[in-house]
């Protein structure tokens, strides 16, 4: 049995993104520091900051797709997709306080997006899976003079995993190891003017991560959860042009020409955990009564590729307690 799905997409989307900046900074200060004097400008009477930037953008996305899977026996199923992808960007930049403006801009990104999963029901109660899969994101335009571009990155992810039940369905597990290899990955990073964040490619990148989950329906009106993460991610060949003749670049660790590499990925705990209660149960005439608590932590994560500054491990608990009633929901959450 074959079961095949085709179809195409298209997305237009126009957008303008301004920004505004200003401050009272005096004329000493503005004497002293040639880049405060030329890039920031007085608040306005009306009490806002000038325009300082302003670019009208233009994106088409049209894609075509294709989905096929297929049952080699009663318990093993194979789908193989693919889409391909036509992205067109314009660009024009027609104000940049203390440069040139960079005018108009266009480009043309092409590529191929492939998936295959293959799937086995060993039981009624035991499913396992393997897939790999490429994933692309294109390029585009910064308005900054040493980086005014970026490249379109691209990651193929490989997985297995396992989905268990027990106790006829009230236990449910899941189990998945991934490794997801990136190439040209894009990132946040600054650029000339350090007030605006600019995306820079990273070079090649890989993660390699395990996630557990489970499940258990104690009784009929309690529910519990919980879960755990592991990351371990790297920047394995990285160059940041914009960290290059930083002033204290070797201090801070960054090697020759802005090289990143062997660091930690940003914003990327390499621990994670969750766990949660739910409790439903009848409340008055047809409502019922749904109180949850959630817990979570992520540990350290670090704010730029530099790994010069991070945010420590957080916890956070969150509680909702509310009334539901076909469809219609009251609540009151605390986070």
């Amino acid at each position: 049995r074959l079961n095949v799905i085709a179809g195409g997409y298209y997305n237009h989307l126009d957008l303008t993104d301004q920004r505004r900046s200003g401050g009272d900074v005096s004329d000493a200060v503005r004497a002293q520091f040639p880049f405060v004097n030329t890039s920031v400008a007085r608040i306005a009477a009306d009490g806002r900051p000038p325009l300082s930037e302003s670019t009208d953008n233009t994106t088409k996305f049209t894609s075509l797709f294709a989905s096929a899977e297929g049952s080699i026996t009663d318990a093993w199923k194979v789908t193989v997709e693919g889409r391909y992808t036509w992205e067109k960007k314009r660009s024009n930049n027609t104000l940049l306080v203390g440069d040139t403006p960079f005018g108009l801009r266009r480009a043309t990104f092409k590529y191929f997006s492939p998936r295959v999963i293959s799937s086995y029901q060993v039981t009624d109660d035991v499913f396992v899976y393997a897939s790999a899969g490429k994933g692309t994101k294109s390029g585009g335009f910064n308005n900054d003079p040493v980086s005014p571009t970026y490249d379109p990155e691209s990651a193929w992810t490989y997985e297995i995993g396992n989905k268990t039940s027990f106790l006829e369905g009230r236990v449910q597990t899941s189990v998945a190891l991934y490794t997801i290899d990136w190439s040209n990955q894009q990132i946040t990073g600054l650029g000339v003017n350090p007030r605006y964040p600019i995306n820079l490619n990273a070079g090649k990148t890989r993660v390699n991560g395990l996630e557990l989950e489970a499940t258990y329906a104690v009784t009929e009106w309690l529910t519990v959860n919980d879960g755990y993460g592991y990351t371990d991610s790297q920047y394995k060949k990285a160059i940041i042009v914009s960290f290059d003749g930083l002033s204290d670049q070797a201090a801070l660790g960054i090697g020759p020409g802005g090289d990143v590499s062997g660091n930690r990925l940003q914003y990327v705990p390499k621990h994670a955990i969750n766990a949660g209660a739910q409790v439903t149960t009848p409340f008055v005439g047809e409502w019922l009564l749904i109180a949850r608590a959630d817990v979570t932590y992520a540990s350290k994560i670090y704010n730029d590729a530099a790994n010069t500054s991070w945010i420590g491990s957080r916890t956070r608990v969150n509680l909702r307690l509310g009334v539901e009633q076909n469809g219609y929901r009251v609540q009151a959450f605390c986070n």
